[in-house]
């Protein structure tokens, strides 16, 4: 039966729960808007409820005389000209009025789905609040929204845990025992359960823009045999709730496969993968790692067609190839001296396996006696800034009982300089040489350093004032005095 309507003489109704949303009908939702206000705002649809003329347009339509008889009927004009609202309506957190003149001024806000702003007396809808658009004119309905959804969330019967990134601006959820993800869809503005995140496929959904999902107050929704919408459940955060203590774990069902090791937390279960395998239950297995590109012992991850290296303590680097893994020209140990290295030290024996431990020396600066006796060697924070291995931060493995007052070194024979560096200045200097206080300080000296020289007796001279640091292709560095064919002298 067909109802011919008579049009009501009303102002146009921009709060209509039919009015579509700014983003409807988009090929780009979320960023190229198809509705837009005068001024050039994105249009914001609402769902809450019915606006004040949609029921006064359902009661011209249908005759109800019995809405005049409602309390609070009155009608309460809006700045605007043209537009008013029931006065029950006012600061009850549904913004009536086309300029928000229902909903300012508040002193308090009416019943228990409205919420007030923070700085202004202002009040709005329960709904509105960490759904993305700012509704109070001092943004405090959208502060810290994120940090307040839970890490654990229940749905339609199903455990979700909230994964470390996020997605259109809202977390994004994970059900290891389903493979299903909770997300947000810019697409039409629901939140779905489904097998992709930021997909609007979905078994299960909701409609609402809301930043946590347990915040949604609206009924969510699951597709019925006729392909129509039918209310199925509620999320609820379980971040304070303990598991069922009668209910079987989820490790019992033995979900990781390959080896896996399973440990859960009574609602979800993690599988550490065995080497070679990936997937939340291990069920993949890659060839990448067969290659062994993980250096110094380091356990290869696959990742689907990447890998990643679990290093061991005392190495770091995307294959392990930084840290300890060249002891003896990092430390300047003959190749008498025999070494290994575990748990972040580095242990330096004599032949006769002798070892003295040194754990706590002040600062790095160059021992007086070469390395030929048996030390230890503590590596720490090496893993606190991924450097390149000259600049880690260990320390030196010697007492301050090895310096002198002055801090300069005596003579020590040639123990085996690394590559790009000169063995320390006193090696090529006689006992009554010395390197001025810049050269000896140095933690190291590389190629074309000059080193400045001084005689103890300051009635002396060196017989050349400076020597300087030559590395040679294939060589390892050593010092160059002119015309000084061993050791400098003083005369």
């Amino acid at each position: 039966m067909w109802v011919t309507y008579r049009p009501v003489d009303a102002p146009y109704d921009y709060v209509s729960v039919m009015h579509y949303d700014g983003f409807a009908f988009s090929d780009t939702p979320g960023k190229k808007p198809t509705i837009t206000s005068r001024d050039g705002t994105v249009f914001r649809a609402q769902r809450i409820k019915a606006s004040t003329e949609d029921i006064r347009q359902l009661c011209e339509l249908y005759g109800c005389d019995a809405c005049a008889q409602i309390p609070g009927t009155s009608a309460r004009k809006c700045d605007t000209p043209g537009y008013s609202t029931f006065e029950r309506r006012v600061c009850d957190g549904f913004q009536d009025c086309v300029d928000g003149a229902d909903e300012r001024d508040c002193k308090s806000c009416n019943g228990d789905k409205s919420w007030q702003c923070t700085d202004q007396p202002q009040c709005i809808r329960t709904e509105q609040r960490c759904d993305g658009w700012a509704d109070c004119n001092d943004g405090s309905d959208e502060r810290e929204c994120i940090a307040t959804c839970c890490n654990k969330l229940e749905l339609n019967g199903i455990v979700f845990s909230r994964m470390k990134h996020e997605l259109n601006g809202r977390p994004v959820y994970y059900s290891t025992s389903e493979d299903k993800y909770v997300s947000f869809s810019y697409e039409d503005s629901t939140w779905n359960l489904g097998p992709q995140p930021g997909n609007n496929v979905a078994d299960v959904l909701a409609i609402s823009g809301k930043i946590c999902p347990e915040q949604v107050e609206e009924p969510w929704y699951k597709w019925n045999q006729y392909g129509g919408l039918k209310p199925c459940c509620y999320p609820k955060c379980l971040d304070n709730v303990a598991p069922p203590t009668m209910a079987k774990r989820p490790c019992a069902q033995d979900p990781c496969k390959n080896g896996g090791k399973c440990t859960d937390d009574g609602y979800e279960f993690t599988c550490e993968c065995q080497a070679g395998y990936y997937g939340t239950r291990c069920e993949h297995e890659s060839s990448i790692c067969k290659t062994q590109p993980c250096l110094n012992g380091g356990k290869c991850i696959p990742k689907e067609d990447s890998y990643t290296c679990e290093c061991p303590l005392v190495y770091f680097g995307p294959n392990c190839e930084h840290g300890c893994e060249h002891p003896r020209e990092a430390f300047d140990a003959t190749d008498s001296v025999v070494y290994d290295c575990n748990d972040r030290v580095c242990r330096f024996r004599c032949p006769s396996g002798e070892l003295a431990s040194v754990r706590n020396p002040a600062r790095p600066i160059t021992p007086k006696r070469p390395v030929t006796e048996a030390f230890e060697v503590q590596a720490v924070n090496i893993f606190s800034n991924i450097a390149q291995p000259d600049d880690l931060d260990i320390v030196d493995g010697y007492d301050e009982d090895d310096y002198d007052e002055e801090g300069i070194t005596t003579p020590s024979p040639n123990t085996g300089s690394r590559v790009g560096k000169c063995p320390r200045p006193t090696n090529k200097l006689d006992d009554d040489v010395l390197p001025r206080n810049d050269c000896a300080t140095r933690g190291k000296w590389t190629k074309n350093y000059s080193c400045k020289l001084e005689c103890k007796d300051r009635r002396k001279r060196p017989v050349v004032n400076e020597m300087k640091c030559r590395c040679r292709p294939g060589k390892l560095c050593s010092w160059l005095a002119k015309n000084v064919k061993r050791k400098v002298t003083c005369h």
